[in-house]
């Protein structure tokens, strides 16, 4: 939770007025609603950016090619992604850059992401599911590839 604070801190500060002004400096925040996306709101709920001198805004998005598009377009300041959006939106000419990584997957023996069907479907071995069409919270991303 210290590293988003400190890159959220460092971010604000490039924005804070040159004046000098004791008010705290706004940052704008994209946090997706999930445990990965926690963090952001821990650290503003106990006050952490404040502490710092960040009158942080938590937005909550629905997928980080939302967010990257959020930030290109000036209505977030920092948020968060997976390398396939950043690495695809930056093939693309956009100005996105990796700060640094908010988490790591290191897949265990037993992978732990999983596509759920109701108890009822014919749905019952990844198999089943060849030629069938999922919804996803967001396309060109890695929850793309992995449905």
């Amino acid at each position: 939770m210290k590293l988003i604070v400190a890159l959220a801190s460092a971010v604000a500060l490039l924005a804070a007025p040159a004046s000098g002004d004791p008010t705290l400096a706004p940052l704008t925040i994209g946090a997706l609603p999930t445990d990965g996306g926690s963090v952001v709101f821990y650290a503003k709920d106990l006050g952490y950016f404040e502490r710092h001198g960040i009158d942080a805004t938590v937005n909550t998005m629905s997928s980080g090619s939302a967010m990257s598009a959020a930030v290109v377009g000036g209505t977030l300041d920092i948020g968060n992604s997976n390398a396939a959006t950043i690495a695809q939106a930056r093939e693309r000419g956009m100005p996105l850059r990796f700060i640094a990584p908010s988490s790591v997957a290191i897949p265990p023996p037993a992978m732990t992401d999983v596509i759920m069907v109701a108890g009822n479907s014919a749905i019952r071995a990844g198999s089943d599911a060849n030629g069938k069409v999922f919804g996803v919270s967001a396309l060109k991303n890695l929850t793309q590839i992995q449905a």
